[in-house]
Formats: structure tokens, C-alpha cells, sequence
């Protein structure tokens, strides 16, 4: 990538979003990502995202069939409704009106169609709610019941009448009478809350978080279903039925069984289901969504085995072996070059890694096959790190490399889903110890949340997980709102400098090798 390239806009591509890492202002970028945060949301709390979300797994598995084409007709069908719903939220989650977005030209029809839908300078306490519901309502649709009933081989968009469409049940709100409703939800919660301190503005605060919490938090949570309500009232008028926020997910779960059966293979996650014991629905946050691309890495890589090849990294007292447990498609999808011999079929390998130079320019990443660790006897200090991608994909061979490493020089870097991972490790009074900082390399810009986890005097590998200032403030709101994360996660102040080394070596190869880090990543 060209070092003048300006930074690209995050992407949403229906598991998730993609961010370069790169320095921009820190108003403007997390307002970028929280926009991209609140798709992800959409469709992973209403059936109509369901429906979409699993076409979409399916489009990503099945790359030559006609499944891209069906992801693409239903996202036609609620693209209005998407963007009203991830403009506005991210607007009023960042402290703005719902005004024009400067430098975002493309927004501005989304936003009078939210001021239509809601009415002009709503108290944000009020819009908030308002906007979920109304959003809520257009993708609550029985369309993907219709799908699982009819059988997912032999679904058409077509089938899909139009009242079942996210944007014509749009439509039927902003001609049927919801404004006024909203109109008059505000007029009764102004009268109610309109002495509290929550509810009038304190500067450039607009919302105050209070309004979120507590008694107040709860008075939101009604006020949201009664304007669900008043939105199905205004559907059903129109001859539009909506299903319920808990009635659809058999039928997703239908859904993804069928998908399965059409793809067993590649399909880690569809939709909002993610198969776990009890098959529950989790919604995910930042820490489970992010794909951060990285701009340091030569494009060329050079793969060669391990005869008589040192690969190692450092001069002097700094010299040291790094290896890395990953899977060879990484690899594929970071390099537009790859020279050497061919990557190994095995769905996941080791290589001593390693940045060749020529000159001062960096040249390529030399990746080293290691078929065991008996090849790297040597008095040079080791390093493993372990892509938690490649551990979830192939656990044992994950484990010999574990069990191998000095426990001072190993890591585990979260490339997968890291909240539901934080959960499970965090139990029977273990803790995870923590610090966030903000690491700058040359125009990157990257939080690094690391810690271990610590219980009866064991401690895991150097945990790692790459973010951005939006997924390290996520990170915070988890710990504070979750009461299994707050009892769990120990901050320290201490951490980076008392971990200094190990993290100076990970990080190097880390943010200098790989193109793309993030808990959204494994689908690189």
C-alpha cells in the first residue's frame, strides 16, 4: 500500500466490519466504526438480519453459486432501513444531532428520512428509542419464517411480498402516522423526566449516560416497547404482520441447519447463531467483530523449509527465534506475492517468522516451515505465538507448540470472537489482569488490550488483542455493564511495563508481519 494512501472508510460485510489502522481523528473515526457496529447489530438482533446474515455465510462459503446474488437482493430490500438505523444510532450514540454529516455526502438522504420518520429535533432520550423501534419493526418480518418453511435450497427474494420488505414497511411508518406517535411519546416523557438532571443537555453532552441506566435505563426499555407497539399498530393497518423479538429464532435456528446441510464445510458462524453449547444467540460486540488492516507488512512473502535456514529476528542481546501457530490461508490472504516453496495443505502450521531486509527497506516476511519443535533446540531465546483462529481450527497441534514454549515467551493472539473467550476463561475465580494502550507505528494507529489470566497461582500465555479506540471504549462499557467481566477483569496499571520485552517482540512482528489483526480477522 502506498504510504500516502489515504485511510480508507470502515466496511461492513455482514460479520463484521474491516478498519485500517491508520492515524485519523479520533471524533470522526469512531463515528466511522460505531456506524458499521450498529449494522452488525441490526442483523444480529431482528429476523429479516437473520435471513440475510445466513445468505450471506452462505455466499462466503459457496463463492461460485448464486448465493452472493440472493445476499444482494435481500440487502436491496432493507438497505434504507440499515443505513436510517446505523446513521441516526451512531449519531446519537456519539453526542450529534441528527443533522448532515459533514464529509459524508452520501448520508444526508438517510438522515431526512429519519427526521421525517421521527420528526424534527427530537430530545435524543426519546429518538434513540424511537429509531430502534421503528428499525426494529421494518425487520421483523415473517420472511424468514416464509424461508425455512419453504426450504432454503429452493428460496427466492422474489417470494418475499412486499410488505414483508424492510424498506416498503418503511414506508408504510412514514406515511402512517408514527411521527405523531413519537410526537406524542415525547410530549408525556418530557412531562415525566423533564425535571431530571439526565435529561437536559450539559454542553456537548446531549445524552447524558445516566439516561441509560437506572431508573432511567428502564424508562427507556418501556418507552422502546411502546413505540414497538405503535409501529405494528401502524404495520398491521397496512396489512404488515411483525414477529416477535423471540419468536423468530427457531426459525433461524431451522434456517441454519439447512444452511449446514448445504455447506457443511466453512461455515463458522451464520447469522446471529452461534453454535455453542445450547445453541444460544449471542450478539456481538466490538471485541467479536473487528478486522483490522495493517500497512507495514511488504507485500512479498518467501515460505521456505528449515534446512539450513536460521530465520531469526534481532542482533546482539536482541536476537531471538519467533514462531508463529497460525493458518497458511492467513498467510495467503496478507501476501499479493509469495515466493519459496508452496504453503502446507495441513489447515494449520508453524513458522519461524521473520522481516528480511534489503537495505532499509523491509522486503518480504520470511516464513519458516517448522514441522516440530525438536527442529529449534537452540541457546537463542524462543517466542511462540498462537493465532487463536488456529487453535480453535486444530487444538492438539496447538497444544504441542503450548506445552513446548517457555510460558514467559508465549502468546495467544486473539484473531476470533474474544468476548465469549474472556467468559469462559474467567471462572471459578480466575481473573484476567489488563492493560490498554495506545501503540503508534509509523502512520498505524492500534489499542493493544493485553493481560493474562491468573488462577490459584497459574497463569495463562500473554494474552493480546488487537482494537481501535472504538473496540478499546467497547471493551471498557463491557467491563462496567457485565457483572461477570467487572468481577473478572483486574486493571493494571503495571501491565505493558512489567510484560515490556515479550510485548516488544510480539508486537513487532505482530503490527511489522501480519496485514490483518483483529477478533473479526479469522476470515482473512
Amino acid at each position: 500500500m502506498d504510504g500516502d494512501e489515504a485511510p480508507r472508510p470502515p466496511r461492513y460485510d455482514w460479520f463484521g466490519w474491516s478498519v485500517d489502522a491508520m492515524e485519523v481523528d479520533v471524533t470522526a473515526g469512531r463515528l466511522a466504526e460505531t456506524h458499521e457496529y450498529f449494522h452488525r447489530q441490526l442483523d444480529d438482533t431482528t429476523a429479516f438480519g437473520g435471513l440475510t446474515t445466513t445468505v450471506a455465510a452462505l455466499a462466503d462459503a459457496l463463492p461460485n453459486e448464486h448465493w452472493a446474488e440472493v445476499r444482494d437482493r435481500l440487502q436491496a430490500m432493507s438497505d434504507l432501513v440499515h443505513e436510517g438505523f446505523a446513521v441516526g444510532l451512531s449519531l446519537l450514540a456519539t453526542q450529534q444531532t441528527i443533522r448532515a454529516i459533514v464529509g459524508y455526502p452520501i448520508y444526508d438522504r438517510h438522515v431526512r428520512n429519519v427526521a421525517r420518520l421521527l420528526g424534527e429535533d427530537r430530545h435524543p432520550w426519546v429518538a434513540l428509542a424511537a429509531l430502534r423501534a421503528a428499525s426494529t419493526a421494518c425487520m421483523q418480518s415473517p420472511a424468514l419464517a416464509r424461508a425455512a418453511s419453504d426450504g432454503l435450497s429452493r428460496f427466492d427474494p422474489i417470494s418475499i411480498v412486499p410488505l414483508e420488505r424492510p424498506n416498503h414497511r418503511l414506508a408504510a411508518l412514514l406515511t402512517g402516522g408514527f411521527r405523531e406517535r413519537v410526537a406524542a411519546a415525547e410530549e408525556a416523557a418530557a412531562g415525566q423526566h423533564g425535571s431530571e438532571t439526565w435529561w437536559r443537555p450539559r454542553g456537548k453532552i446531549l445524552l447524558d449516560p445516566e439516561a441509560m441506566d437506572g431508573t432511567a435505563g428502564e424508562a427507556s426499555a418501556e418507552l422502546h416497547r411502546r413505540l414497538l407497539a405503535d409501529a405494528e399498530q401502524v404495520l398491521a393497518k397496512v396489512g404488515a404482520s411483525m414477529v416477535t423479538e423471540v419468536d423468530y429464532h427457531p426459525h433461524l435456528r431451522s434456517l441454519l441447519m439447512q444452511a449446514q446441510a448445504i455447506a457443511p464445510v466453512g461455515l463458522t458462524r451464520i447469522g446471529a447463531l452461534v453454535e455453542a453449547p445450547g445453541g444460544d444467540l449471542l450478539q456481538s460486540g466490538a471485541l467479536d467483530s473487528q478486522t483490522i488492516r495493517l500497512t507495514a507488512a511488504p507485500d512479498r512473502a518467501v515460505v521456505l523449509p528449515r534446512a539450513g535456514v536460521s530465520g531469526l529476528s534481532g542482533e546482539g542481546e536482541s536476537a531471538h527465534g519467533f514462531v508463529v501457530v497460525t493458518r497458511p490461508e492467513r498467510i495467503r490472504s496478507a501476501h499479493g506475492r509469495i515466493d519459496g516453496i508452496k504453503l502446507p495443505d495441513a489447515p494449520v502450521a508453524a513458522f519461524l517468522r521473520s522481516t528480511v531486509y534489503d537495505g532499509e527497506r523491509r522486503d518480504c516476511v520470511l516464513h519458516i516451515l517448522v514441522d516440530d519443535p525438536v527442529q529449534l533446540d537452540s541457546d537463542i531465546s524462543m517466542y511462540v505465538s498462537v493465532l487463536s483462529s488456529a487453535a480453535a481450527t486444530e487444538p492438539a497441534t496447538a497444544e504441542r507448540w503450548m506445552r513446548w514454549a517457555d510460558p514467559d515467551h508465549l502468546s495467544l493472539v486473539m484473531d476470533t470472537p474474544a468476548t465469549a473467550a474472556l467468559r469462559r476463561w474467567c471462572v471459578r475465580g480466575a481473573r484476567f489482569r489488563t492493560q490498554t494502550r495506545l501503540i503508534r507505528v509509523e502512520r498505524m494507529e492500534v489499542r493493544v488490550i493485553a493481560g493474562r489470566v491468573e488462577r490459584e497461582g497459574s497463569r495463562s500465555a500473554l494474552v493480546i488483542i488487537p482494537t481501535t479506540e472504538f473496540g478499546a471504549r467497547w471493551f471498557e462499557a463491557a467491563r462496567a455493564e457485565d457483572p461477570a467481566l467487572s468481577a473478572a477483569i483486574v486493571e493494571d496499571p503495571d501491565f505493558f511495563e512489567s510484560e515490556k520485552t515479550h510485548l516488544d517482540i510480539v508486537l513487532n512482528h505482530l503490527l511489522f508481519e501480519e496485514r490483518y489483526v483483529g477478533t473479526g480477522s479469522w476470515r482473512r
